[in-house]
């Protein structure tokens, strides 16, 4: 069977440039860890892999050059990249055996970009790690991946045939597609809005950096993670209703407001991610279609709170409604000027997380997902929150960037932020009037 060789998307395009300039980076790594408890069926298990990378080519692809210009090429299905590690009665192998996969670098060329280990760590319980190039998937498609082993395991377990449906498409489709549709037309139409929407914007945010990012090549990472007092959410939660907003523009006002009283700037750029899934083929595919949607907000004139609210919900809705023009092209629209060791627009983002899945079944595994040991930040601070209970946080920096007490500060600088803000509207103060 000859591999097939089809374009990269726009989003691969630009992790693949990112690749050629450091490669083996860590940086764009992302693994799934699910911990079990149950007798497991470790052949059953691979089984169910393998049936994941032959029915998503998109998890059998490497990367190459034909004539200079990259290609993805899709390789025969041979078996996924499964190997079991039986650590029983060793705690400390399992970590060691977790940390290991994760600190080994991806090869873009000759693979594979999707690798597993099914470690053992007792016969009634173990860890199921699963590390993927972010070349090839995404967070959305980490959920697909996890729904399709609740289907396959206990169908596969039984002596069944996979439940799952064919793939009306496969993500080589897409990256076909996806030239299609973004005509020379509307790609002028969507780069002429940005033109005129990032005119004179800052390219490079001034963070409250411990150290000159220009001369730092570490993607070294660590997270902060705390969570809003009750009250607090509550108090974010109304007055979201009240403004028509989401939970994410409020918290995203909150955060860019820190930013604004941290470094004295009030020209605030904030890039988020957006699915890019525009069509419902696409909701059970995985592979990387995810884009960076810039955000600037101006804050000058000391806006109240809800007039901050108010302008990052028209900010976050216009951008919306201009989001089909990739990230690297927008780039190369605007021509910001160029430092080392950093993306235009690309220093901090802030991030909405799916709600975490606290625990579910693998036929007669319990299993539950565990967090991954951060080993590298791709860009400088990523501001990250997900909805449980309350309002839960995680701030991602580049531990080389950042003291750990700067990162404090600016989660107590965003606390104190929202709780003003909630106090102001407890006590009726004018910020209500001009609504």
């Amino acid at each position: 069977m000859i591999p097939r060789q089809m374009p990269l998307s726009f989003g691969q395009r630009r992790l693949w440039i990112a690749e050629q300039a450091a490669p083996g980076s860590l940086a764009y790594t992302t693994p799934m860890l699910l911990r079990w408890r149950g007798a497991v069926r470790v052949d059953v298990m691979r089984s169910c892999l393998d049936a994941v990378v032959e029915r998503h080519e998109v998890l059998r692809t490497t990367f190459g050059t034909e004539r200079g210009v990259p290609t993805q090429v899709v390789g025969e299905f041979r078996g996924a990249d499964v190997e079991v590690v039986d650590c029983r009665g060793d705690a400390i192998g399992v970590d060691q055996a977790i940390r290991a996969e994760l600190e080994r670098p991806f090869d873009l060329v000759h693979g594979p970009l999707f690798r597993a280990r099914i470690i053992l760590e007792a016969d009634d319980s173990g860890v199921l790690l699963v590390n993927m190039h972010h070349i090839v998937t995404d967070g959305w498609s980490v959920g697909i991946l996890q729904d399709e082993l609740v289907a396959l395991y206990p169908a596969l377990a039984a002596g069944d045939v996979s439940p799952l449906d064919e793939l009306p498409l496969q993500y080589a489709d897409f990256a076909v597609w996806q030239r299609e549709l973004l005509t020379q037309e509307r790609r002028s139409a969507l780069e002429g809005y940005w033109r005129k929407q990032l005119s004179e914007a800052p390219a490079y945010m001034s963070l409250p950096y411990d150290r000159d990012p220009s001369g730092v090549e570490s993607r070294d990472g660590n997270t902060f993670s705390f969570s809003l007092d009750s009250a607090v959410v509550d108090g974010v939660r109304a007055l979201a209703r009240e403004e028509n907003s989401t939970l994410f523009m409020v918290l995203l006002a909150a955060y860019k407001i820190s930013l604004s009283r941290l470094t004295g700037e009030t020209d605030i750029v904030v890039t988020t991610s957006v699915a890019g899934r525009s069509h419902a083929k696409l909701d059970y595919l995985i592979g990387f279609f995810v884009n960076n949607l810039v955000l600037r907000t101006d804050l000058s004139g000391e806006p109240s709170f809800r007039d901050a609210v108010r302008r990052v919900r028209q900010t976050v809705l216009d951008a919306q409604d201009h989001q089909d023009l990739p990230f690297d092209m927008l780039v190369a629209a605007i021509r910001p000027p160029r430092r080392p060791q950093q993306t235009p627009f690309l220093q901090t983002a802030f991030v909405h997380q799916p709600e975490p899945i606290a625990q579910y079944h693998l036929g007669d595994l319990a299993v539950r997902p565990i967090p991954a040991p951060v080993a590298a930040a791709p860009i400088d601070l990523v501001f990250s929150f997900f909805e449980d209970t309350g309002i839960e946080l995680q701030i991602n920096y580049r531990v080389e960037l950042f003291k750990p007490e700067t990162i404090r500060n600016l989660s107590e600088q965003f606390s104190a932020t929202l709780s003003a803000a909630v106090r102001q509207d407890e006590g009726g103060e004018n910020d209500r009037k001009d609504r």
